[in-house]
């Protein structure tokens, strides 16, 4: 527990540090390292995501998922915006102006309790964050309705180049991440559509289906 809570002080601490640069970070690091997961996420959203739409965006952000529903012309009913950091927030409001229900919540996604369930569940960049990020992905993974679908992109282990894991995994621990383990997404819900791997597997994208 005390480490968990050390592990949310410093990230907080170092989300606030980043909001102000994190979308000039967010725009070159999804133009190099992302560039694969972002362009078969735009994708199957294009052929996927139909009607009006309950959405969920889970450690927001500065809104950089706001403005990839706003690039897919996802017709947004409601959106609930949950993150640990009232700077980065502030970010994201500001553009989130045409969407006409819309609610931010300063919480801990691993405690955070909706109370209702959404079409579309998003979570981009966060899980290498969490101490037990199979137990987040079931835990949301419920609040899914039928039919729904639920997006999360993150970082992953390299099996095959475990010299290059191993740096990798030491430049996320200065960003208090840590790389997800195979193990790990073994441990993910049934309801996969799609499950693919960029750079080695140092990017994953899946997404689930109910």
């Amino acid at each position: 527990m005390l480490k968990k809570l050390q592990n949310k002080r410093k990230l907080k601490k170092f989300y606030r540090f980043m909001s102000n640069p994190y979308d000039w970070f967010m725009k070159y690091w999804n133009m190099s390292f992302a560039k694969g997961a972002e362009k078969d996420l735009d994708k199957f959203v294009s052929k996927n995501l139909k009607g009006k739409m309950e959405v969920l965006d889970l450690a927001c952000g500065t809104g950089v998922n706001i403005e990839r529903l706003k690039k897919w012309r996802v017709d947004v009913k409601n959106y609930t915006a949950v993150d640990l950091s009232s700077e980065m927030q502030k970010k994201a409001k500001e553009k989130a102006g045409w969407i006409g229900n819309r609610e931010f919540l300063i919480e801990d996604i691993t405690k955070y309790d909706p109370g209702k369930n959404f079409d579309l569940i998003i979570c981009t960049w966060a899980l290498s964050h969490m101490d037990e990020p199979a137990e987040l992905v079931n835990k949301y993974f419920d609040y899914l309705k039928k039919g729904g679908c639920m997006v999360f992109v993150f970082q992953g282990e390299l099996n095959k180049y475990k010299v290059v894991g191993k740096m990798l995994g030491w430049v996320e621990g200065l960003f208090n991440a840590e790389l997800v383990s195979e193990a790990e997404m073994k441990k993910f819900p049934k309801g996969i559509e799609l499950n693919k791997k960029y750079l080695g597997g140092f990017v994953r994208l899946f997404i689930f289906n109910k």
